[in-house]
Parts: C-alpha cells; sequence; structure tokens
C-alpha cells in the first residue's frame, strides 16, 4: 500500500483515480458467496474506500455508488478534502446506484455538466443487447482473456 502523503503532481499534471466500489446491494446480494462475509460487510468496505479516496486526487470517478450512500456519507467526505462532485443514476429510488464524480474545487473549476448514458448513444440503444453494434476487432491479443479487450 503506497503512503498518504505522495510528491505533488507536475505542473500541468493532475491525479485521476477511478474505482468501482460494489453497491452494497450486490455485496449483500449473493453474486460474491466467494469472498469472506466480514470482507463484503460494508463498514469494513467503506473504511478501505476511505483511506483510499484520502489520498491526494484532483479527479476521482467511482461506479456503483448508491444515490442514498452519496448523499449522506460520500459526498460529505469528499467535500470535507476540497472534493466537489455530482452522482448520476438511470434508476430512481433509494438504493439506485450510478456513477459519481469529484474534482478538487482548488485545482479545477466546473464551467458546465452534463449527465450521459453512453448506452444510450450507441446505433440502435433501445435493443435488447446494445453491444451487438460494436465493431470486433477479432480475438484478443494472446495472453488477455477474452473480452477484457
Amino acid at each position: 500500500m503506497m503512503a498518504n502523503k505522495a510528491a505533488a503532481p507536475k505542473h500541468g499534471s493532475f491525479r485521476c483515480l477511478s474505482y468501482n466500489i460494489l453497491a452494497n446491494k450486490y455485496a449483500v446480494g449473493g453474486w460474491h458467496n466467494y469472498c469472506p462475509a466480514p470482507a463484503l460487510a460494508w463498514p469494513y468496505r467503506w473504511n478501505l474506500i476511505k483511506m483510499q479516496l484520502s489520498r491526494p486526487w484532483d479527479i476521482v470517478c467511482l461506479q456503483e455508488v448508491e444515490q442514498q450512500f452519496f448523499f449522506d456519507d460520500l459526498q460529505p467526505f469528499m467535500n470535507s478534502m476540497g472534493l466537489q462532485g455530482w452522482h448520476y443514476t438511470k434508476q430512481e429510488g433509494r438504493d439506485a446506484e450510478g456513477v459519481a464524480m469529484f474534482y478538487n474545487s482548488s485545482s479545477f473549476r466546473c464551467r458546465a455538466s452534463k449527465q450521459v448514458c453512453l448506452a444510450d448513444c450507441l446505433p440502435n440503444s433501445g435493443t435488447t443487447n446494445s453491444t451487438d453494434n460494436l465493431k470486433d476487432d477479432g480475438p484478443s491479443p494472446p495472453g488477455t482473456p477474452d473480452g477484457l479487450m
């Protein structure tokens, strides 16, 4: 694990984190029964997530962020570190999950924001499998599991 104190980025550069935090509704839904139960417990995972988020990031992009968690815990935590952000979801309700993006307000300023669902931008996005329209470049390179490229 890296130390929390890292050298400042060079002039004109910035630090960015992209992380899937695993929405709690998926952690407790039996999808990850191969993991020890204590590792899936929310208090344990939230403490680990806070350790990662506490580093000096300039931009943070998070996936599987539940709406209630964003407003109750994540946004106040990130604001306390000088990061401002938004939560976007296509769902409604208390346990709706989506993505969150934060930026360091001392390094950046928001001039505009727009919510875009990439699946809606694909040709024939109303079909049951929008990825049918994506170009297949053939098999993955040797040593790369299929589906990761």
